[in-house]
């Protein structure tokens, strides 16, 4: 069996995304050599005689279908789509954003729509990839009537098996809330926010990329850091050790998400995360004690729970939570990837 990967996406600035297919290009044995863009469909003649499947890595926010039916026509491999979040869901997301909170008027929302996605997927899809069980459920939901192909979940691989540990080096409890994502309202940058718009305990350092959503996230940035000064949008984190040094709690208060990898990573450089209960994440974290509804006052609550536990009781917890990810590791991941491909 040998293994490829095509993609459209083209914007390497997306910190989840860019993560996740390193990750993977790592965990599956594969070089750069074996990734292919979609627009490239000269390439398909090479893929055909080279490999034996195909692994489909979509950015749905782009406005045709074209190239996408160009390269699937000619490509004779297996198609396995890996689906790393349901784009209608969050389309749903910043449709409300727009709407409820902007009091804009509606605009549709930028990208392929539900009737040109599910067409890929009933034309090409061989089978199917899922980062959760509720992306899944999701998908079933917005996607009816594709097909009976074979569903799977596999998560991210976090890297080797012995380096799935914490380490407190750079462990320091203080009052900084660190984000590393889009800062976008479907990540939740608006509900943390509010919480601490009515104290100035906490300063909230917000790093990441911005603009690539259909509805800018400027706007959001705008209101949130002009409502409190402690507030900070920082722009790309160019050094990590510094960001896990610098901010005590990861804030992941996302509306959606499959997979935040900042929130592991953080956790496994010792920044303690606060986990909406609405996130992919909760899956792998059973028993945490720092999951939160995203209400102001819960989230309060939780960021209070968190700076009054004990330093030695934090690594504990934290000790504790990486227990349940060593199965995320890059052998499990490759077994389960190569498992799934040969039933197909």
């Amino acid at each position: 069996m040998k293994l490829c990967i095509i993609t459209n996406h083209q914007d390497k600035s997306h910190i989840n995304d860019s993560q996740i297919h390193d990750r993977l290009i790592t965990t599956l044995g594969l070089t750069p050599k074996d990734v292919f863009d979609l627009s490239d469909v000269n390439s398909v003649y090479h893929v055909n005689n080279e490999y034996t499947h195909a692994l489909i890595l979509l950015d749905y926010n782009v406005t045709t279908i074209v190239p996408h039916k160009n390269y699937f026509e000619e490509l004779n491999l297996p198609k396995i789509f890996i689906i790393e979040s349901i784009a209608e869901h969050h389309k749903t997301v910043d449709v409300h954003f727009s709407k409820e909170i902007l009091k804009s008027p509606h605009r549709n929302p930028l990208g392929l729509s539900v009737e040109h996605q599910s067409f890929l997927y009933k034309e090409y899809a061989d089978a199917f990839i899922f980062y959760s069980n509720k992306d899944i459920d999701l998908f079933n939901t917005y996607y009816p009537n594709i097909g009976e192909q074979p569903l799977y979940v596999i998560p991210p691989s976090l890297g080797e098996e012995k380096d799935i540990k914490v380490n407190f080096d750079y462990f320091s409890p203080n009052k900084n809330l660190g984000f590393n994502a889009e800062p976008s309202y479907s990540n939740g940058i608006l509900e943390i926010s509010e919480a601490l718009f009515s104290t100035s305990e906490y300063s909230f350092n917000i790093y990441g990329n911005h603009g690539r959503k259909p509805i800018n996230t400027q706007t959001l940035l705008n209101y949130i850091t002009q409502k409190n000064k402690n507030i900070r949008f920082k722009g790309r984190v160019n050094n990590n050790r510094q960001f896990h040094l610098e901010n005590h709690i990861y804030c992941n208060t996302t509306l959606y998400s499959s997979f935040n990898y900042s929130t592991f990573t953080s956790l496994l450089n010792g920044t303690v995360p606060l986990i909406s209960d609405l996130s992919g994440e909760v899956d792998f974290f059973p028993s945490y004690p720092f999951i939160t509804k995203l209400d102001p006052l819960s989230i309060r609550n939780t960021l209070s729970n968190i700076s009054n536990t004990p330093p030695e009781q934090l690594k504990d917890i934290l000790n504790s939570a990486t227990n349940n990810l060593i199965e995320l590791n890059d052998n499990n991941s490759k077994e389960h990837y190569y498992k799934f491909l040969n039933s197909i």
